[in-house]
């Protein structure tokens, strides 16, 4: 009788050991794919070549600072998120000026509808925000709901969602670096838990490219 109970119990410690090992084994390949598809997305959001980066952990944010060959500040990314899409989560990297202002923003997970909700990823809808930020009296609801957001199409959830995690991301912004611009020197900037840096070749290498697409299809980052 007790048999068949212990038999169980060994498959059932086997299994669980097998997953946590493969769980463990998977962890590193994952955040190097992760890492090198949000390399590749501040490539495509900033107006310009992205050579010295330096990653900034604060608050449970993470903030690139892209400066040029001089230490001289030429934009910030901003890992931001919204819980309020149609299908769930939503993470996009925002890309500013040291003023503030956005550059472009590229979604990196999401699960909204195909053909609907996935257009708050496309080009075309990406421009209204282009220029704007916490000072300039842009509300940041969908017209709907009395604000300046054009909503996507039958998708008024999933740009409900969009124009949640760019505000979340420039409040992020002012948590970070006040109301002023940041100073373009390479001084510290306040809340600073964890610092490392990245240099150009970081950035340019064809195995990252190559590695980045792959790890794209399998992990559903998309823009």
């Amino acid at each position: 009788m007790l048999r068949p109970v212990f038999v169980l119990a060994v498959i059932c410690l086997v299994a669980s050991t097998l997953l946590g090992i493969v769980n463990q084994i998977t962890i590193a390949p994952i955040a190097e794919a992760q890492q090198q598809l949000k390399t590749q997305a501040l490539g495509d959001i900033f107006p310009f070549a992205v050579e010295n980066v330096t990653t900034a952990k604060t608050g449970g944010a993470t903030y690139y600072e892209v400066r040029s060959g001089a230490g001289e500040l030429k934009g910030i990314g901003i890992e931001t998120f919204t819980e309020q899409g149609y299908s769930g989560r939503i993470d996009i990297l925002l890309a500013l000026s040291p003023e503030g202002k956005i550059f472009d923003y590229k979604v990196l997970s999401t699960k909204e509808t195909p053909g609907l909700g996935i257009k708050i990823a496309d080009g075309e809808y990406r421009k209204q925000f282009h220029g704007k930020g916490l000072s300039d009296g842009f509300a940041w609801k969908v017209k709907k709901d009395g604000g300046d957001v054009d909503a996507v199409t039958a998708a008024t959830i999933s740009s409900r969602a969009i124009a949640d995690a760019i505000h979340r991301g420039l409040e992020r912004y002012k948590d970070r670096y006040g109301a002023t611009s940041p100073s373009p020197a390479k001084g510290a900037v306040k809340g600073v838990d964890a610092v490392t840096a990245a240099t150009a070749s970081s950035f340019s290498t064809p195995n990252s490219a190559d590695q980045g697409k792959a790890a794209a299809r399998k992990l559903q980052f998309l823009g």
